[in-house]
């Protein structure tokens, strides 16, 4: 335990003897998030496919071949139109939207 650092020390050495910014960046960018998003449906399909192809392989399911796939629908509560996750992204507005943020 001697050669135990904390967190806080490292990120104080980095901030006031290297100079570096050690704060996080607060930026949102859809394309970014979308990369998280989909990359999580992704892996979430990945896992379901498995489990429920280990169920049919132990006898547990009685169906013919299965195919996963995980969607994600938004739904704005002011309106009420329903989108895709990539529809929403894409369009960066919904119905309430006056002048959608895509065509800038």
């Amino acid at each position: 335990m001697a050669d135990f650092v904390s967190y806080q020390t490292v990120r104080t050495h980095l901030r006031e003897c290297l100079e570096v910014d050690t704060g996080r960046d607060q930026q949102v960018a859809v394309d970014s998030e979308r990369k998280t998003v989909f990359g999580i449906l992704g892996r979430t399909e990945r896992i379901v496919q498995d489990s429920v192809d280990r169920l049919a392989t132990a006898d547990e399911l009685d169906t013919g071949p299965l195919d996963v796939s995980v969607t994600a629908r938004v739904t704005c509560e002011s309106c009420g139109h329903s989108y895709s996750l990539d529809e929403l992204l894409s369009r960066r507005a919904c119905a309430c939207g006056d002048h959608p943020l895509a065509d800038e």
